[in-house]
């Protein structure tokens, strides 16, 4: 055990319980305006830019509330804050039915704006209680809400607890579609307006089915008061988690022009937020937004090449009870894909640790007393698959471990939030290697082949019902675009991920809010937050900072290198290989392409970076299409194929800039900057040789012409002093008559 416990290194949780929460409570509001850090009032919100508000957070590291202005939303919080009409009947119902006797932060505003009937768009951390936000409006009011989910496991965990444990009536439609005698009655009672809360999963809501009917029979009884959209951002193409049964929830506002609509969801950068805003048509919508920050969880990386994974794994859980006091801690492994989740599974009981395995590819009798094993707490380890990373609801997850990268940063935040979720200190571990990259993007091809695929049965559909043959082309034309679009999208998302685990200079807390367009201050993570790897270091190295340092002239060898082996048709160990190049090796297959010779400005250009430095800015140049990569099946092998991207001749035109976050010692700092002082001074110098020389260079006749003219001012300031002293004396010998005379 002792040996394991050297392997880790986690903060001390002694320190994080002692934190003054007040400091996230602080809020910037539309009506306050910042300059040299003092607030002043101003009515023009059209003046404060969402840009210069996340400069200020950066700068004062404020948290909470956070501004946003679009064409296409009002600010919630400005709306709502001074609104208390509904306050009495709120506390009342808060304090029967979920027994606590105060709101969590914006929790008050957002069931105002709901109780006003007002659209709305809610984006709150995982685990702040987004659904109490329909919940408890339902409850006030009377009538039904009808909440639509992406998962089945999700609706029954919200009706269970909602039935057993809060006492409201609640019902999911998908359990009626069998049709027996009991489930018709309760259908009957769904319509008449029995159920405050009724579910429906996204992928059964079809208009002309007999769910459908019970919205439409609510409708027409005035019963109906509002539609809730849990995990919102999967209606966005730029979400994270897109799903084209969202597409269909446009039509709600056409079939129910009246009912207002409420969109949740942990996870949506204001992009993603417009798209949730027309895609269910929202009329007159307010945004809550809070910061995604989720202070009490603990974020590092662990290189996957150099362990042994199983070992570690134990070195971790030992490590939580040894030092932090967590007995035997509840967590989640996620996994890559279900082969991965069974192997892994296999491996932690082979040595000793039991554990139950989930994935989508056993037989659902399996998969539910998997579930119910580890909510139950008889198992507290599960294996998952990355799908299980929305719908687990379990409070003391202590720990989530990512045993291989997800495809995007959002992805990432998402199944991390299943830690922690009752507050206490709990961490996220991801084991990462470059190598992995090829498997995850290999895996990010195959969904798209597959969406690709539906969206051609999707057009051959709608064209041949509904569209002419010469609307038809366009339309299929603009889907083809659309569907390339987000290819790019979801490669530069997954290029994200792959930095994010390459990272050992930026604060992990700063990348993943960044991909949010949440603002976050880096003294923050260890000052108001559980921490994470990366400011550790820098915490036990005080003597390092952090530079921006620009790569152009390196990043343009790597990409001459690329094109000189994409000419040569080079396959085998392709990225390998051009790394090799540009850090100058003499290993064997580098002479075999002879790049010494034929690529003097390339060859060794990276001869004095280390191998994480290279590896980092190829990724960066991956992720900005400078190169493209393309991963190809030979043998069940998957292999690596890199060539000029599209942005390869901006790049060498210098219409793009390639800088990296890098470490650096003070030291070495100030040694740079005198030398930069020192050259600077070297410029002076020699710029003054140079005019110097210039004027030797000038013709003789000039030279003369010079000399001649300064003889002869020479000459008249000789006269002018010889004049002068012939005045003085004068002047002299006047004065000593005048005194004789006088005499």
């Amino acid at each position: 055990m002792g040996e394991h416990e050297q392997t880790f290194h986690l903060p001390r949780t002694d320190k994080f319980h002692s934190i003054d929460y007040s400091h996230f409570k602080r809020e910037i509001t539309p009506d306050s305006h910042f300059d040299n850090g003092k607030i002043e009032n101003t009515k023009d919100l059209a003046n404060i830019s969402y840009k210069r508000v996340c400069f200020l957070q950066r700068r004062t590291g404020l948290f909470g509330h956070i501004l946003c202005f679009s064409q296409n939303w009002k600010d919630g919080m400005t709306g709502f804050k001074n609104s208390h009409q509904f306050d009495t009947k709120l506390m009342r119902n808060l304090e029967k039915h979920w027994g606590v006797g105060k709101f969590r932060t914006m929790q008050r505003e957002i069931c105002t704006c709901v109780l006003q009937k007002q659209d709305c768009v809610v984006v709150l951390p995982t685990g702040h209680g987004k659904s109490l936000t329909y919940q408890l409006p339902a409850v006030c009011e009377g009538g039904t809400t009808v909440v639509i989910s992406p998962l089945s496991s999700l609706i029954q965990d919200q009706i269970y607890e909602l039935s057993e444990h809060l006492r409201i009536a609640a019902i999911s439609l998908d359990s009626l579609a069998t049709g027996n005698s009991n489930q018709m009655l309760s259908l009957q009672a769904a319509k008449s307006g029995q159920y405050a809360l009724v579910y429906i999963n996204v992928e059964t809501l079809e208009p002309n089915n007999s769910l459908w009917d019970v919205i439409q029979a609510l409708y027409s009884k005035r019963l109906l008061r509002r539609f809730a959209v849990d995990e919102s951002h999967c209606i966005s193409q730029l979400g994270h988690d897109f799903r084209t049964s969202y597409e269909k929830l446009g039509s709600l506002r056409n079939a129910f022009p009246t009912v207002p609509i409420l969109a949740v969801t942990a996870t949506a950068s204001n992009q993603v937020v417009d798209s949730i805003v027309n895609g269910l048509r929202m009329r007159d919508c307010y945004l809550f937004q809070h910061s995604l920050n989720r202070p009490n969880l603990y974020w590092c990386v662990r290189e996957k090449k150099k362990i042994d994974l199983i070992a570690d794994l134990r070195g971790l859980f030992d490590t939580l009870q040894s030092k932090h006091n967590v007995i035997n801690p509840c967590g989640i492994i996620y996994c890559l894909n279900n082969t991965e989740a069974d192997k892994t599974a296999a491996l932690l009981r082979s040595s000793g640790l039991e554990c139950v395995c989930v994935h989508f590819g056993m037989a659902v009798e399996e998969l539910q007393k998997n579930l119910l094993l580890w909510k139950s707490d008889q198992t507290k380890l599960m294996v998952a698959t990355c799908e299980f990373g929305v719908g687990v609801h379990k409070y003391d997850v202590r720990f989530v471990i990512h045993i291989t990268m997800p495809k995007s940063l959002e992805d990432y935040y998402q199944q991390t939030g299943r830690a922690g979720r009752d507050g206490s200190p709990a961490w996220c571990v991801l084991y990462f290697t470059l190598t992995d990259r090829c498997k995850v993007q290999h895996a990010i091809s195959q969904r798209r082949d597959n969406d690709n695929k539906f969206s051609q049965l999707y057009i051959a559909r709608r064209g041949t019902i509904s569209l002419q043959k010469k609307k038809k082309k366009q339309y299929n034309t603009n889907l083809l675009e659309q569907d390339q679009n987000n290819n790019v999208l979801k490669i530069t998302r997954f290029y994200e991920m792959v930095c994010y685990g390459q990272n050992d200079v930026e604060c992990r807390r700063i990348c993943l809010l960044q991909a949010f367009g949440n603002a976050f201050s880096r003294d923050d993570c260890k000052n108001h937050c559980l921490g994470c790897d990366v400011c550790d270091s820098f915490a036990e190295d005080d003597e390092n900072v952090v530079i921006d340092k620009n790569y152009n002239e390196e990043a343009l060898a790597m990409v001459e290198i690329v094109q000189y082996l994409h000419r040569q048709k080079y396959q085998k160990k392709f990225c390998d290989l051009m790394l090799k190049i540009y850090r100058g090796s003499k290993a064997k297959d580098v002479v075999d392409t002879q790049a010494e010779t034929n690529l003097p400005f390339a060859y060794g250009k990276g001869a004095k970076q280390t191998e994480n430095e290279a590896r980092r800015l190829l990724v960066q140049l991956l992720s900005k299409q400078v190169i493209l990569e393309e991963i190809q099946v030979n043998h069940g092998n998957l292999t690596s194929i890199l060539q000029p991207g599209p942005n390869a001749a901006f790049l060498q035109r210098g219409q793009i800039n390639i800088c990296l976050k890098m470490k650096q010692h003070k030291s070495e700092k100030d040694a740079s900057t005198a030398g930069e002082e020192r050259s600077n001074s070297k410029k002076n110098a020699n710029s003054k040789t140079k005019k110097n020389n210039q004027d030797l260079m000038k013709p003789a006749s000039e030279h003369k012409g010079k000399t001649k003219k300064k003889k002869k001012a020479n000459a008249s300031e000789e006269v002018e002093k010889q004049t002068k002293k012939s005045d003085l004396s004068e002047n002299v010998g006047k004065k000593s008559a005048k005194k004789k005379k006088n005499e």
